[in-house]
């Protein structure tokens, strides 16, 4: 496909450039009111307005980039989780209301979560310890100096 063809949908400008839009590109996806991409998607960019241009497979190329970030993003948040709180992965599997064996598929990627154990999963890494101590005060959970070193 010839790009030097293409105009911006939004103000017609022709100056079009391919740009890595990693921690740039954010938009709705699928259940997740507002996905942001975490790892690299090459876009066309339109030089006047900034809106972006899809051409060809970008729609799959997307699609692919925020299917991954939100599987990363919810590993890393149950690894923040674990290191701030000393947690096992059955505990933070019974906080969040799901299986230990789902909660394990979601850590290694081979399933992505739904929005709201993405959402909770967010939160939690947020703030660990005061999440764990409210939804379980009988928990005994890592010492406040290892907190500070976490």
């Amino acid at each position: 496909m010839d790009i030097s063809k293409r105009r911006c949908g939004d103000c017609g400008e022709r100056r079009l450039a391919r740009k890595n839009v990693r921690s740039d590109f954010k938009s709705p996806w699928r259940d997740y009111p507002l996905a942001f991409v975490t790892c690299d998607l090459n876009l066309w960019v339109c030089g006047n307005c900034k809106n972006y241009v899809l051409v060809g497979g970008d729609a799959e190329n997307i699609d692919s980039a925020m299917d991954k970030s939100v599987r990363d993003q919810a590993s890393q948040f149950i690894d923040i989780i674990r290191s701030k709180t000393g947690l096992t992965s059955g505990q933070v599997a019974e906080l969040v209301g799901v299986s230990p064996q789902h909660l394990s598929s979601i850590h290694s990627g081979k399933a992505r979560p739904s929005f709201s154990i993405w959402n909770f999963l967010k939160v939690m890494a947020i703030d660990p310890v005061s999440l764990v101590k409210q939804a379980n005060p009988a928990l005994d959970i890592v010492h406040e100096n290892m907190l500070l070193r976490a």
